[in-house]
């Protein structure tokens, strides 16, 4: 189901990407312009995953409609310690519907196979119940917290780090 990003992804990319809700809960705080996104379109998004150390995919609506409703993300891939973050945000029509946690499952399955990955990761304030939650239904264990980890509207947050070993 998930699928490599596509050109006509752009607007759902810049939305999401500049989406204060999907900016709060990543390390980059910036904004992205529709011309830097699509310069990733037309190069980094298709590198090696070795080589840039992450991968993005596209969350399609259904098998059937590849329209994307979101994307998913592995980032810092470490290919000593076959391990990765994994991150994600779909667009706010399409949530509480499963999709979020099909992608985790599928991306599990996609980095276990064909990336030899080990473990995957995510970092999610403690704030954010419905990712902590969906996080724990795709078969993630939340393992530590991190106290005052992420900023959010000037104040600090503890996060919670979930993990899900992998075969």
């Amino acid at each position: 189901m998930l699928r490599a990003i596509e050109p006509h992804d752009l607007d759902l990319l810049y939305e999401l990407d500049n989406a204060d809700e999907c900016r709060a809960v990543t390390s980059t705080p910036n904004f992205y312009s529709r011309h830097t996104l699509e310069q990733y379109l037309a190069s980094q998004c298709f590198e090696d995953p070795w080589k840039s150390e992450q991968l993005r995919l596209a969350v399609p609506l259904s098998p059937q409609d590849t329209t994307a409703v979101g994307f998913i993300d592995l980032t810092s891939i470490a290919a000593r310690e076959r391990r990765a973050e994994v991150g994600l945000c779909i667009a706010p029509a399409y949530r509480r519907q499963g999709r979020a946690k099909a992608a985790l499952t599928e991306m599990a399955d996609f980095a276990h196979r064909h990336l030899n990955l080990h473990l995957l990761y995510a970092i999610i304030p403690i704030t954010n119940t419905p990712s902590l939650h969906t996080f724990a239904a795709a078969g993630y264990q939340e393992v530590a917290r991190l106290p005052e980890w992420v900023l959010q509207s000037e104040k600090y947050t503890t996060a919670a780090i979930f993990q899900r070993i992998l075969g």
